[in-house]
């Protein structure tokens, strides 16, 4: 989903993993006013990236195996944050997100062959 929505040179597109979480949608708004800043939920970004991201770090989080190292570290947070199941699910996502971009990262030049390696699926375009 993410390589048809941003494309195969995504890190070309993309100067850092934090740029593609914004246009994931990952990324809070923030108010300052006075002392308080206030984090309130991004409107912006690819829904359907994000949406999907969503419902991968939700599954990740209830179904996940005690081995699954990323559903392990969704637990552990959502214990830290006192129980906030949707903070967890988000910062799973986000996660997500920046796995994604470092795996592609591994491979310049977004060659089309390297890019099925990183779904693995090994199939040769």
């Amino acid at each position: 989903m993410l390589i048809s929505e941003a494309g195969l040179d995504v890190v070309k597109r993309f100067e850092s993993a934090s740029a593609l979480q914004a246009f994931a949608g990952f990324d809070p708004s923030k108010t300052y006013s006075a002392d308080k800043v206030r984090s309130k939920k991004s409107k912006k970004g690819n829904k359907y990236i994000h949406t999907t991201t969503i419902q991968i770090a939700q599954a990740i989080l209830q179904h996940g195996k005690n081995e699954n190292k990323l559903a392990k570290w969704g637990r552990l947070y959502k214990l830290r944050m006192g129980g906030a199941h949707n903070q967890a699910i988000a910062a799973i996502g986000k996660r997500i997100i920046n796995i994604s971009y470092h795996k592609m990262d591994i491979y310049p030049g977004g060659h089309k062959k390297r890019v099925c390696e990183i779904i693995h699926k090994p199939l040769i375009l």
